[in-house]
């Protein structure tokens, strides 16, 4: 009972925006490790320090 009412305390709207910004900071990530790969910075651990 208790963990309906703290569901409903967050707004539909407010859920929306969470579930969004998950999935965009998921695709997000994807395409920077699409990204990295790409671009050799995952090779070998030299690379990737210098990157960092």
């Amino acid at each position: 009972m208790s963990q309906d009412k703290q569901m409903k305390a967050v707004s539909p709207l407010l859920q929306r925006v969470i579930n969004i910004s998950s999935i965009v900071g998921g695709v997000g990530s994807l395409i920077f490790c699409i990204w990295a790969y790409q671009a050799g910075i995952l090779q070998s651990k030299e690379t990737l320090s210098a990157f960092i």
